[in-house]
C-alpha cells in the first residue's frame, strides 16, 4: 500500500514537471487570438445551437446555452488576464536569482501534462453525475450539442481554475523565499510593484472565480429543481441516485464555497508574510550598508 501511494506521489511530481508544448500552445492561443474571431466564433455556436434546438427542442436548453456560453466566455478572459499579468509581474522580477528559482519552477507547473489531464477529468466526472440524475431522453442532437458546449465550458472553467491555484502556489513559494530577494522597494516594501500586482491579482482572479463559482451553483440548484429534468423524481424512485446528488452539490460546494474563503485568509497572511520579509531583508541590507559606509567615511578622513 505504501508503495503504492509512493509511486502515485512520484507519478504526480512527475507530471506537474512535464512542460508540456502543447500547454503552451493553447496558453499562447488564449493569449494572442483576436477578441473579434473569439466573439466571431461564440456568436457561430449560439446561434447554431438556436438553430439546432428548434428543429429538435431540449427542455431549458436556451437558459442553459446561455448559461455555459456566458461562463466559457467569463473564464477564457480571467486566463488571458491571467496570462497578461503574470508576464509584467515576471518582467519586474527579472534579475533576482531567488526570484528566477521560484519562476523557473513554477513556469514548469503552469504548463505541465497536469492541464490535459485534470480539466477532462473533472468535466467526466460532473457530466456523469448529471446524465445520472437527469430524467429525460438526451438522445437528441439539441441534447448532444448542449453536452458539448457544456463540456467546452467546464474544462475552460477548470484550465481557469488550476490558474487560481498556482496563483496561491506561487504565492505561498514567495512567502517562504523572500529573505534573500534584492528586487523590491527598499524605501517602502509594501509599494513594491510586483507585490502590488500579484496582490491584485490574487484578488481580481478569486473575485471572478466566485462568480463563475456563483454561476455554477445556480446551475446545480436551477438543474435538480427544474420540473422539465424531473431530477427530484428520479430520486424519489431510485433513493440510492440520493449519491450522486451529493457527489454533484458537494464537490461545488467544496471548491467554491469552502475553497474561496480559506484561499481568502491564507493568501491574505501570506502577502503579508512576503512584505515583512522585504522588511526585513531591507534591516539586513542596511546593515551591511552601514560598515562599508563607515570604512569609506573614515578613508576619506585619512587623506
Amino acid at each position: 500500500m505504501k508503495k503504492m501511494i509512493l509511486n502515485i506521489k512520484h507519478l504526480c511530481t512527475h507530471l506537474f514537471n512535464i512542460d508540456n508544448r502543447v500547454v503552451k500552445k493553447l496558453f499562447d492561443l488564449i493569449d494572442n487570438i483576436r477578441i473579434y474571431i473569439f466573439f466571431l466564433v461564440i456568436a457561430f455556436v449560439y446561434c447554431l445551437g438556436i438553430f439546432i434546438n428548434k428543429r429538435n427542442p431540449f427542455p431549458q436548453y436556451t437558459l442553459f446555452q446561455s448559461l455555459f456560453i456566458g461562463i466559457f466566455i467569463v473564464a477564457f478572459f480571467s486566463v488571458r488576464h491571467y496570462e497578461k499579468q503574470m508576464k509584467d509581474i515576471h518582467r519586474l522580477m527579472s534579475g533576482d536569482n531567488t526570484l528566477h528559482h521560484i519562476n523557473d519552477k513554477m513556469y514548469r507547473f503552469r504548463y505541465s501534462t497536469i492541464n490535459l489531464i485534470i480539466p477532462p477529468l473533472a468535466t467526466a466526472f460532473f457530466g456523469f453525475l448529471a446524465i445520472a440524475l437527469v430524467n429525460v431522453n438526451i438522445n437528441t442532437p439539441s441534447a448532444v450539442y448542449l453536452i458539448f458546449i457544456y463540456t467546452i465550458c467546464v474544462v475552460m472553467s477548470f484550465i481557469g481554475y488550476l490558474q487560481y491555484v498556482y496563483l496561491f502556489v506561487y504565492i505561498k513559494k514567495l512567502s517562504r523565499n523572500t529573505k534573500t530577494i534584492h528586487i523590491y522597494n527598499r524605501d517602502y516594501p509594501s509599494n513594491t510593484k510586483w507585490v502590488i500586482l500579484l496582490a491584485k491579482l490574487y484578488g481580481n482572479y478569486r473575485n471572478i472565480f466566485f462568480v463563475l463559482g456563483a454561476s455554477y451553483v445556480f446551475g446545480v440548484i436551477y438543474f435538480v429543481l427544474c420540473k422539465d429534468y424531473r431530477v427530484i423524481e428520479k430520486i424519489i424512485l431510485n433513493e440510492w441516485q440520493w449519491i450522486y446528488l451529493i457527489l454533484f452539490w458537494g464537490s461545488v460546494f467544496l471548491a467554491i464555497v469552502v475553497f474561496f474563503p480559506i484561499s481568502s485568509v491564507i493568501e491574505y497572511i501570506n502577502i503579508k508574510k512576503i512584505v515583512d520579509n522585504l522588511k526585513n531583508q531591507t534591516v539586513v541590507d542596511l546593515n551591511k550598508m552601514i560598515p562599508l559606509h563607515s570604512k569609506n567615511y573614515e578613508m576619506k578622513i585619512q587623506k
